[in-house]
């Protein structure tokens, strides 16, 4: 059975897991200069082969995420660096079934949080992963590098979700 939202105030239900989320914010290389501070390094490309969808009522497929910052197997080593006030951090990446991606590690103010590995799931599509949460509010040094042995492969960056 439905219940009205009339007899529910939504507002008033704490969220089960937490809600550090509800005011997430995206940053991608448009909002970039708004948000933060970025130095694009190796990741320096776009990547042209994204995740599309069809939107309302157009039937036909829109690339989604095309504001990326991509590293390929010509790239500099240079890691992508980005400065940026927040509480939480959520990296948008892209999954791939290619033999060419490779996986990059995350660190936040020098410690490694996470490997992003683009090949788990085997096909073209966004993945987001919590980098930290509930966190204080300040500015962190984020560096996303590729994994030694992986400096030649490629890596897509979608973007950021951020909570101030």
């Amino acid at each position: 059975m439905l219940i009205p939202k009339s007899i529910v105030d939504l507002e008033s239900i704490k969220a089960p897991i937490g809600d550090a989320f509800t005011r997430v914010l995206f940053l991608d290389r448009i909002e970039a200069e708004k948000s933060a501070n970025i130095q694009s390094g190796g990741f320096d490309k776009i990547d042209e082969d994204v995740q599309v969808a069809e939107k309302d009522l157009d039937l036909e497929p829109t690339p989604e995420y095309r504001k990326n910052w991509r590293h390929t197997k010509d790239s500099s080593k240079d890691p992508y660096v980005m400065d940026i006030e927040c509480t939480a951090l959520i990296l948008v990446f892209k999954d791939s079934a290619s033999v060419q991606e490779g996986i990059a590690e995350i660190y936040v103010d020098g410690e490694k949080v996470l490997s992003a590995n683009p090949r788990v799931v085997g096909w073209t599509h966004y993945n987001s992963v919590i980098c930290f949460r509930d966190r204080e509010r300040k500015n962190y040094h984020i560096e996303v590098k590729m994994q030694p042995g992986d400096e030649n492969k490629e890596f897509t960056i979608f973007g950021w979700g951020y909570v101030r």
